[in-house]
């Protein structure tokens, strides 16, 4: 890892799914959960029911090893 990119995220993601088809669904909305950028947590079942996931998200600052909050906030 570059010392030039001082944060890191770990995220733990769990997907649920009947079929490929959900799992892959599942994997999309988690996506775009994260990308908004608004949770550290989440818990989702899709709408029909047959998938879902759930993540936590930590991050630390590597260059003094100090644990942030996983969504920095807003200037």
């Amino acid at each position: 890892m570059s010392k030039l990119l001082p944060l890191q995220a770990h995220i733990s993601l769990r997907l649920y799914g009947a079929t490929p088809e959900h799992f892959q669904e599942a994997l999309i909305e988690a996506f775009e959960q994260l990308k908004k950028g608004d949770t550290s947590r989440c818990q989702k079942v899709l709408e029909h029911q047959q998938g879902g996931y759930s993540f936590d998200v930590t991050a630390m600052n590597l260059v003094d090893d100090r644990p942030l909050p996983a969504v920095p906030p807003s200037a």
